[in-house]
């Protein structure tokens, strides 16, 4: 049985996208493998002109 961690994100909200490092921080403390996908708008906030941006 795999034991890694999926999480597939959709949303690009600041409070999701950090729930779900904090899930595949843990999982990976833990020494699982971490497979994250992004789609859409979690896609779009991965961006580098959208990571350099205020999110203040």
């Amino acid at each position: 049985m795999d034991d890694s961690m999926n999480l597939v994100l959709f949303s690009g909200t600041d409070d999701k996208l950090q729930a779900a490092a904090i899930l595949a921080a843990g999982a990976a403390a833990l020494g699982k493998p971490v497979n994250v996908f992004l789609q859409y708008w979690a896609l779009d906030a991965f961006r580098a002109e959208r990571i350099s941006s205020d999110h203040g």
